[in-house]
């Protein structure tokens, strides 16, 4: 790293010295961003897909969330769009861009400044920046206000960097409702994916207007029981709030529940919910076909 730094700070001050061609600067730094990003990353296959990640991801499981990852990888082809509320490192934020037709939109969130600055590091390494809105903001009930993490840069892509309710020693992030980032646009299907350990019931306080829309959005939502009552909140209001807007709930296998405990959740309009469950039951019929 110390090298890589040293040569770039040389050719940093030769061209600032010298009146070097555009076009030759411009391939320059091409093949000079080829070149760290060689050195900076690694090469990994994550559930059959090739991903280049920063070195810190080195002992990536081979075969990580395969349930989720495999009814993902079928189903986002058929959406318009993708948000990854609390995208971490970016894993399903390029499966995404690999996934969808590329006149889709894929939305990737994530509030931990560290942590972001690895998401956007990955979407470069995979070739995807230009097909991928990134943002960091924290998914709440409502915009404009300020939130505190406890995050540091040495736990930078843990996503038990959460919401705190104090603001001592950690750091700031700007608030943004699903209602108001999807206003005033056609988004088509919606595909939202939720991992905020515990502030579930907030993003979809602020996305009751879309839960209420003639496309209401289908939720992939990651429950954390033991983070909600920081916020004053239990599973099962978390579960009257989906319930009130019209929504069914389903475990990852397509089977409506009556309770949430510490796992994933497809939350479905109830206009969609047959439709969605028989989808969900072809892709395990294929599953069990291949395999």
């Amino acid at each position: 790293m110390e090298f890589v730094s040293s040569l770039n700070k040389a050719l940093r001050g030769y061209i600032a010295r010298h009146n070097v061609n555009p076009f030759i600067r411009r391939f320059a730094a091409r093949i000079w961003s080829w070149f760290v990003n060689k050195r900076e990353s690694i090469e990994l296959v994550v559930n059959g897909m090739p991903v280049r990640l920063i070195p810190y991801y080195r002992s990536l499981s081979e075969t990580y969330e395969p349930e989720v990852f495999r009814a993902l990888e079928k189903l986002l082809p058929g959406f318009q769009t993708f948000v990854d509320v609390g995208a971490n490192m970016g894993l399903y934020t390029i499966l995404a861009a690999r996934k969808m037709n590329r006149t889709s939109r894929i939305i990737s969130i994530e509030a931990n400044p560290f942590t972001f600055d690895i998401l956007t590091r990955h979407l470069s390494l995979n070739g995807i920046p230009g097909r991928v809105i990134a943002l960091r903001k924290a998914i709440a009930d409502s915009s404009g206000q300020v939130v505190h993490f406890g995050a540091t840069a040495s736990n930078a892509g843990d996503p038990c960097a959460r919401i705190q309710k104090t603001a001592g020693g950690s750091v700031e992030a700007t608030t943004l409702s699903l209602d108001d980032l999807m206003a005033g646009e056609d988004h088509g299907r919606t595909l939202i994916k939720v991992d905020v350990e515990g502030a579930e019931h907030l993003v979809l306080r602020g996305a009751v207007q879309q839960m209420r829309s003639s496309m209401p959005p289908v939720f992939l939502l990651a429950v954390h029981p033991m983070f909600l009552p920081e916020f004053g909140v239990s599973p099962a209001q978390v579960l009257s709030l989906l319930r009130e807007n019209d929504y069914a709930v389903f475990n990852k296998h397509g089977i409506a529940v009556g309770e949430l405990v510490y796992d994933e959740y497809w939350c479905v309009s109830r206009r969609h919910a047959a439709e969605f469950v028989a989808r969900l039951s072809d892709l395990k019929a294929e599953h069990a076909v291949t395999h």
